[in-house]
C-alpha cells in the first residue's frame, strides 16, 4: 500500500458478536477467512503481565486498503485512562473519506461490511453512519488526495479545540488542513 502513496491505508472498525457477524459476510459473499484470535501485551515492559486479546475479522484487501473488523474481548485492559490521554488531544474520529471511482459499489461493499445502511451524501456519494463516526464513499478525484481509490481524508475531535494537535503537525511538518478553525 505504501508503493502507491503514503497515508492512510488500514481502517478498523469494532464489532460485538464475531459469530454474528462473519455469518452476514458469508451469507453476502461467500467465502471469508475465519476469525482469527490474537493478543499482546498491555504493558511493553511486561510482557508476561496484563494481557490485550482480540477476535479479528479481516477480508480480502480492498484497492484503497485494508479493513479489519475488531472485537475486543478484554476492553478494560487497553480502555484505562492511562491509554486515553495522548499529546495530541484526540478524543475520537468523526469521519473518514474514502474516493472511489464507483461510489455506489465502495459503498455497497462497506455496508454489508459494516451491516448499516447508507444514506446519500452532500458530495454527490454515499455515508454510512456507524455508532461512532463515520464513512463518507465519494467520487474523486479530491484536491490533495491521492489517486483514488483511497482513504482520502480523516476527521478527528480533539478535547482542547485542535491546540495540541495542530501544534505537534507543525512541529513535524506534517502537510494538514484545518478548517472552521478546527
Amino acid at each position: 500500500f505504501l508503493a502507491r502513496h503514503a497515508g492512510l491505508h488500514i481502517l478498523t472498525l469494532g464489532i460485538d458478536d464475531t459469530d454474528a457477524v462473519l455469518a452476514r459476510l458469508r451469507r453476502a459473499w461467500g467465502c471469508m477467512p475465519d476469525v482469527s484470535y490474537t493478543h499482546r501485551a498491555v504493558d511493553d515492559a511486561d510482557k508476561e503481565g496484563v494481557q490485550a486479546r482480540f477476535a479479528l475479522i479481516t477480508p480480502p484487501d480492498r484497492p484503497a486498503g485494508r479493513v479489519h473488523l475488531i472485537r475486543h474481548e478484554k476492553p478494560e485492559a487497553l480502555w484505562q485512562p492511562r491509554f486515553l490521554r495522548h499529546p495530541n488531544k484526540v478524543a475520537a474520529w468523526e469521519e473518514i473519506v474514502l474516493v472511489a471511482p464507483e461510489p455506489a459499489v465502495s459503498a455497497a461493499w462497506y455496508s454489508v461490511l459494516a451491516g448499516r445502511p447508507l444514506v446519500p451524501d452532500a458530495w454527490g456519494g454515499f455515508t454510512l453512519v456507524l455508532p461512532r463516526g463515520r464513512i463518507r464513499i465519494v467520487p474523486g478525484p479530491l484536491q490533495n488526495a491521492p489517486a483514488p481509490p483511497c482513504f482520502a481524508a480523516l476527521t478527528l475531535r480533539t478535547s482542547d479545540g485542535t491546540g495540541a494537535l495542530r501544534a505537534l503537525l507543525e512541529a513535524r511538518a506534517l502537510e494538514h488542513a484545518v478548517t472552521d478553525d478546527c
